[in-house]
């Protein structure tokens, strides 16, 4: 990959699930399968593995390079893989960088080290957030920041985040404050020093991109990823009519499939697009490892209407 990583950050970048077989080990074969099909559909620039998407809080250290190296293998030709680190240590940070980088990442999502109660008001100090970025740099590995939603309270102001980016080895923010007003003022503040890759999985979704992105980072893009890498060139393109017809006929149906954000659910948002990819027979199992839960009978009968209404199943046969 070229060390001008930042320009290679346009387009679609889907974050992949990853299988479990029935004893609750990586299905290689499975997830080797899902890249493949992924990286061969136009507009797909790369891989985001090992985020919340990808089981980074279940698999360990061992499994999480071996999803890198597997997702390097299948990559295409010029397409960037980035791989999540979720660390609050900073020694075994840039430890981790470094041997992600090693098994062939070409940046790091990092998550924030601040996402605990003890930590979490650090998240909006300037000192705090400007120099674990700083640190981190010792690894020499491009940085992608994960900006959280407002709701988690543990996204960062737009000062700190201006700061931050100005970072030589920052290269990208992943923003998903899931907040239109938030995102187009962050996207002033840092547009100028990062790419910014949009990532809500809500109808705001398509009012942010539309305000302007480089691309889009997305753990619902498993599912339609063809759709979703050609709503992304739409609106790379400035096509906002096309864009809105492909966003409300195809992909909000998915969204609220996998997000479901106005009805309770009975598990996560990771689950639920495993039994998506399950419907669909792309894995042939949802397992999920504790303390996640597969979905209860009420959410898979819910996942398969939004998959029909989405065009991508047939419609089944319901009792009364």
């Amino acid at each position: 990959m070229s060390t001008d990583i930042r320009s290679a950050l346009h387009g679609l970048f889907p974050a992949p699930a990853v299988p479990f077989d029935d004893n609750l080990a990586l299905a290689e074969d499975e997830f080797t399968a899902h890249l493949k099909t992924m990286s061969a559909v136009e507009g797909v620039s790369g891989f985001a593995v090992n985020g919340h998407a990808g089981e980074v809080g279940t698999l360990t250290p061992a499994e999480r390079l071996r999803v890198v190296r597997l997702a390097r293998e299948a990559a295409g030709p010029g397409q960037v893989i980035i791989s999540g680190i979720d660390c609050v240590e900073l020694a075994q940070a840039v430890a981790e960088l470094r041997e992600l980088a090693g098994a062939g990442a070409d940046a790091a999502l990092v998550l924030p080290p601040f996402d605990s109660m003890a930590r979490r008001g650090l998240a909006r100090n300037r000192d705090a957030v400007y120099h674990w970025f700083d640190a981190l740099g010792a690894a020499g590995v491009p940085l992608v920041v994960f900006q959280y939603p407002l709701s988690t309270g543990c996204s960062y102001p737009t000062t700190v985040l201006r700061d931050v980016v100005t970072l030589e080895h920052v290269v990208a923010v992943k923003n998903a404050v899931w907040n239109t007003e938030f995102y187009i003022e962050q996207l002033a503040a840092i547009r100028d020093h990062a790419a910014v890759l949009a990532a809500c999985d809500a109808p705001e979704l398509l009012a942010m991109m539309m305000a302007g992105c480089d691309g889009l980072l997305l753990g619902a893009s498993n599912v339609a990823t063809a759709s979703w890498a050609e709503f992304t060139a739409t609106i790379l393109r400035s096509d906002y009519n096309a864009a809105r017809e492909l966003f409300v006929t195809i992909l909000m149906p998915l969204l609220d499939a996998q997000f479901g954000l106005t009805r309770p659910r009975s598990t996560s948002f990771t689950a639920l697009t495993k039994e998506a990819l399950c419907q669909l027979g792309i894995f042939s199992n949802g397992a999920m490892r504790p303390p996640d839960i597969t979905p209860d009978t009420a959410d898979r009968a819910q996942v398969a209407r939004c998959l029909e209404a989405a065009g991508l199943i047939k419609p089944q046969v319901r009792g009364e």
